[in-house]
């Protein structure tokens, strides 16, 4: 575990390519997704952690943004924030769109190309961009979200809420993303292969050129049912595609979590951002660091949790499901609270997102490369997991911690043989590539 002293050592190394950066700014309820963090001269370590918090809450307001109807990934201007429609990152590309099955050259950046099963009603098929989301486990196919299984789980690293249902988990990408790929024909195996060498994104997320970078998000939906509340939740109607019954199931799902990363200038470790419903679960309470044999006491701050039941409270938390035990609600915990400063500037947002369903939602904290000259980049914090999409990598306390945004996609490769050798720039989606047939 770093000290506070090598913690501060880490991220002041950061500081020279963060000072061409503007004084940090305050949360701002704007469209425009921010280029770069933005950080003041000889900045503490508490005030680069801000810095990247606030950023992290200016990409999730403007990319929560209402789409334009008329180009994806750009937001409609014309329409407050609180307005009704599909969000900015909803019309993202889809990962299935950019690495398809079988394997062909994506259709362009405004064209949709999804592959809604044809025993789907018509209406999954309407409304390309605003419509009915699909949600399949099997085949990923725009807008079908095929995730119900977390990374690094096993095949059984589902989580099912308090009502009997999985949660559902997609992969988009942005335009400066989906562009890099595109251009370089990298969404074909054989082109990898052929390159035989690390892919690396361009870091092009600058404040200087007020340039966007490249982004990827994760979002998880679960299925509103007994007890949820929906107003409370950013919902849309979806169908839940059971693929060897083929049959479409018309369900209303609400966003749960929202998983960010993006690479810029003065990251090229890329940013990475997490945030949560705040009925998920509930955290143990605050930890004594000093106490190497603490245990978790879970706070129980709330009386309806959508991953734990609090009339339960011996119940083993984070137990990953066997098939015993597969239909069964998951007794989720956050490990690691969410730290007071990082709470401090969320009752901020909700202050500013008062009366619209934004305000429910919370901030885990932000990771950056704290030495962006290392290939790791000496991530601070070192530890840092979405209690909806890291359930079973939270260990049990900070001290066993395995949940690391750059220390998991540091293992992503590209497809090139022999696979494994040659780094995908912390990106899995390459590994989704297939080879073309001989032309």
């Amino acid at each position: 575990m770093l000290t506070k002293e090598l913690a501060a050592a880490l991220i002041g190394a950061a500081l020279g390519c963060a000072t061409t950066a503007a004084v940090a700014g305050d949360i701002a309820i704007s469209a425009q997704i921010p280029y770069d963090v933005t950080i003041p001269p000889n900045a503490d370590s508490a005030t680069v952690q801000k810095a990247y918090n606030v950023f992290s809450w200016n990409l999730f307001i403007a990319a929560n943004w209402v789409a334009s109807p008329t180009m994806r990934g750009e937001a409609d201007t014309s329409k407050p924030f609180s307005g009704s429609g599909a969000r900015v990152w909803e019309t993202y590309k889809d990962t299935s769109e950019v690495f398809t099955t079988p394997p062909t050259r994506p259709t362009s950046w405004n064209q949709w190309s999804e592959a809604v099963p044809a025993y789907c009603p018509a209406d999954a098929k309407a409304d390309q961009g605003q419509r009915t989301a699909v949600l399949s486990e099997i085949g990923k196919q725009d807008p079908v979200i095929d995730g119900t299984v977390q990374p690094m789980s096993g095949k059984l690293g589902y989580l099912v809420d308090q009502n009997g249902e999985r949660v559902w988990i997609d992969v988009r990408m942005n335009k400066p993303a989906f562009d890099f790929i595109y251009d370089n024909k990298y969404y074909d195996a054989n082109v990898q292969n052929a390159a035989q060498k690390t892919l690396l994104f361009p870091n092009s997320g600058d404040n200087a050129t007020r340039t966007v970078g490249p982004i990827n998000v994760k979002p998880a939906w679960k299925v509103m049912g007994k007890g949820d509340d929906p107003s409370t939740f950013y919902t849309r109607d979806a169908y839940l595609v059971d693929a060897p019954a083929q049959k479409c199931r018309k369900v209303q799902v609400g966003l749960v979590a929202f998983h960010y990363t993006v690479k810029t200038t003065s990251a090229k470790q890329w940013i990475w951002g997490t945030f949560e419903h705040k009925s998920n679960a509930p955290s143990c309470a605050p930890w004594d660091y000093d106490n190497p044999k603490a245990t978790c006491r879970i706070d129980w701050k709330q009386s309806r949790y959508s991953f734990a039941d609090p009339n339960c409270p011996d119940c083993a938390m984070n137990a990953l499901p066997t098939p015993a035990t597969a239909q069964k609600p998951v007794q989720v915990v956050r490990i690691i609270p969410i730290p007071p400063e990082v709470q401090a500037l969320n009752q901020e947002a909700a202050a500013l997102l008062k009366g619209t369903v934004w305000e429910n939602y919370e901030l885990l904290n932000t990771q950056f490369p704290a030495d962006p000259s290392q290939l790791y980049g000496n991530p601070w914090p070192t530890a840092l997991a979405n209690a909806a999409l890291e359930t079973y990598n939270q260990g049990t306390t900070p001290w066993d911690q395995t949940s690391s945004c750059l220390g998991c996609h540091f293992l992503a490769p590209t497809t090139a043989q022999p696979y494994g050798n040659y780094f995908a720039d912390f990106v899995f989606q390459f590994a989704h590539a297939k080879p073309f047939p001989p032309q």
